[in-house]
C-alpha cells in the first residue's frame, strides 16, 4: 500500500498505520488465496442457488402447506436460510486426470488437478463440470459430454463478455477514489469506533 493511500486511510477512517498493514496483509495472504481456489464463484453460487430453490420447493414447501405445523413453526421455517445442496470446488494434486465431478445426495464436489491445468484451464474444466450439474439438476436432460461442453462454452463466454463489456464501470480510477466513496457511503460516526 502506497504511503499516500495509507495516510488517507488513517486520517479519514481514524485507523493507525499498523491496522492498515494488518488488513492489507490479511487480504493479500488469506483472502486472495481463498478466492483463487473459488474459480468462477459467481457462476458456481448461482447454479447452487437455483438447485437450492428447486430443492426447497420440493422438500420444504410441502411441509409448509401441511396442517401438522403451527403458523409460528411455518414462519420459523421460512426465516431459516436452508442450504439443501452445495457445490464444493476442491484442488487435488497428484490426480491421474484433469478433474471430475462427484454427486452426492445433497451436493456435488468438483475436483481439479492444479498440477496439470493453468488458471484458464481450471476455469474451463469447472464450467464443463458445472454443465453436468446443470444437466442433472436444473435442465434435467441427458447428461452428455457435448452438453457439458456447450454449457462450459456459454458460461465462459458469458463471463468473458461481462469482463470485456461491463467490468470497467465497476473499477475505480484510483485507490484514493475508493476511500472517498467508502467514506461517502459509510461515514465514520462516534458509534463503536476503534481509537488510534
Amino acid at each position: 500500500m502506497k504511503q499516500d493511500v495509507k495516510d488517507k486511510l488513517c486520517k479519514d477512517f481514524k485507523i493507525d498505520e499498523e491496522t492498515c498493514e494488518v488488513y492489507e496483509s490479511f487480504y493479500n495472504s488469506r483472502i486472495e488465496n481463498a478466492l483463487k481456489i473459488r474459480y468462477l464463484s459467481h457462476l458456481v453460487s448461482s447454479v447452487e442457488d437455483m438447485i437450492n430453490d428447486s430443492f426447497k420447493e420440493k422438500y420444504i414447501m410441502p411441509l409448509l402447506k401441511s396442517e401438522q405445523y403451527t403458523l409460528e413453526q411455518k414462519r420459523a421455517y421460512l426465516r431459516r436460510n436452508y442450504r439443501l445442496y452445495s457445490i464444493v470446488l476442491r484442488p487435488l494434486r497428484n490426480l491421474n486426470n484433469k478433474g471430475f465431478v462427484t454427486h452426492y445426495n445433497y451436493g456435488s464436489i468438483i475436483v481439479y488437478n492444479p498440477d496439470i491445468l493453468d488458471d484458464n484451464e481450471v476455469r474451463i474444466l469447472i464450467a464443463h463440470e458445472l454443465g453436468h450439474i446443470v444437466n442433472l439438476y436444473i435442465l434435467q436432460c441427458e447428461d452428455t459430454q457435448n452438453r457439458a461442453n456447450l454449457f462450459g462454452f456459454v458460461a465462459i463466454n458469458g463471463k468473458d463478455q461481462f469482463y470485456r463489456n461491463e467490468a470497467e464501470r465497476f473499477i475505480f480510477k484510483s485507490e484514493l477514489e475508493i476511500i472517498d466513496n467508502i467514506f461517502k457511503i459509510c461515514p465514520i460516526t462516534k458509534h463503536k469506533q476503534a481509537s488510534n
